[in-house]
C-alpha cells in the first residue's frame, strides 16, 4: 500500500483565487491550514519570522518543525484554526529553513507536507499552487 504525505498547510499563489490574489495584491503572504483557514503575513510578519527561524540551526529547525507538522495534523475538528496560526506560520519558516529555501520561495508558492511513517516533514516550492 503506497504511503501519502498530508499537506499541513500551503501558500497559494496569485493565480489561486481571489482571496490569494487580493493578499498578494496588499503585498502579504497568505497562508492556508486546517479546513479553512488563510491567514495574512505582513512584511513585518515574514521578518520576524524568518529572522527567528534563522536563529536555529538547521537541523534544529527541521526538528521544531516536524514536530509542528505533526500537532497541525492532528488539531481536532473542534479546534479553532485560528488558535493555530502562530504555530502555522512558525512551522512555515522553520520547514523553508530546514530545506534551504527563503522566504521569496513561500511568495512564489509553496506547501509544507507531513510523512506520519518517516515522522518528518518536507517542503515543495512550486509556483504554481
Amino acid at each position: 500500500m503506497p504511503h501519502q504525505s498530508i499537506e499541513v498547510l500551503h501558500c497559494p499563489t496569485t493565480s489561486s483565487g481571489a482571496l490569494a490574489a487580493d493578499i498578494h495584491r496588499r503585498g502579504n503572504l497568505p497562508l492556508a491550514f486546517g479546513a479553512d483557514c488563510v491567514i495574512e503575513l505582513t512584511p513585518r510578519d515574514i521578518r520576524e519570522n524568518w529572522k527567528a527561524a534563522t536563529q536555529m540551526k538547521r537541523d534544529v529547525a527541521g526538528a521544531v518543525a516536524a514536530e509542528l507538522s505533526h500537532r497541525l495534523t492532528h488539531c481536532d475538528d473542534d479546534d479553532d484554526a485560528f488558535e493555530h496560526a502562530g504555530e502555522a506560520a512558525a512551522c512555515l519558516f522553520l520547514s523553508l529553513h530546514h530545506q534551504g529555501f527563503g522566504p521569496a520561495d513561500a511568495l512564489k508558492g509553496c506547501r509544507v507536507l507531513w510523512d506520519a511513517k518517516h515522522h518528518c516533514g518536507a517542503i515543495e516550492c512550486v509556483g504554481s499552487l
